[in-house]
């Protein structure tokens, strides 16, 4: 496979790339700008993908299309964060540099957080009441005991918000740390497809946390 070549370029300078995703614009250049912007930040994903190809063993054996996949993927979550909180990412650019280029090391940056996740690496994974247990001294304490029943009640209640697939994906290959493997046989699909809905089972159940008004980086699956 070969690396896509860069996305276009275009007329705008850096500053007119903020103004107009940030809707200062005007709508309609503002939906321009997030489109051209998902252009750029697919190749920038797609061709990171393939270089992690070598070096992360469940990845290695991804093709173009499952590799497109997940690129789409991780530029939906970098528009969605971009997005987020009246656009406050956009706060974070000095200036210094292409605002592309910048975009880009975020979409990267977001990729590899993803892919240092114990599930990609197959390591064990530990489950999450024992990622969020309270010491022996703060068990007794009534707003912990709170917090914990209700990340609890909120994690119960999106699992069974998500479709029968990304539910058994996330429980058997995440919770019962069963081989990726074992579960592409079991549904007749291949392996890579099961990491694929992990992945969106993982950013929909991620969503549903949030929208219940639980910060998701309690869990560690997330």
């Amino acid at each position: 496979m070969n690396e896509m070549e860069p996305a276009s370029s275009t007329n705008r300078s850096d500053q007119e790339w903020v103004h107009a995703l940030s809707g200062k614009l005007g709508r309609a250049a503002q939906q321009s700008a997030h489109e051209d912007l998902s252009k750029y930040l697919f190749r920038a994903a797609y061709n990171y993908l393939l270089k992690r190809q070598v070096h992360l063993a469940p990845l290695a054996g991804f093709a173009s299309d499952e590799l497109t996949e997940l690129a789409r993927d991780f530029v939906q979550e970098t528009q969605e964060r971009l997005a987020h909180n009246g656009y406050f990412l956009l706060t974070k650019y000095s200036g210094t540099g292409r605002f592309t280029s910048w975009m880009a090391q975020v979409i990267y940056r977001q990729a590899a957080s993803e892919l240092r996740r114990p599930y990609w690496r197959r390591r064990n994974w530990v489950p999450n009441d024992q990622e969020i247990d309270p010491g022996a001294d703060e068990a007794d304490n009534p707003e912990v005991a709170a917090m914990l029943t209700q990340v609890n009640q909120v994690l119960s209640d999106c699992l069974q918000k998500l479709s029968p697939r990304y539910r058994m994906a996330l429980l058997r290959c995440i919770v019962e740390d069963e081989r990726a493997e074992v579960l592409a046989a079991e549904l007749d699909i291949t392996a890579n497809a099961v990491y694929l809905l992990v992945h969106r089972g993982k950013q929909n159940l991620r969503k549903c946390v949030v929208k219940s008004g639980v910060d998701s980086d309690i869990f560690g699956i997330f």
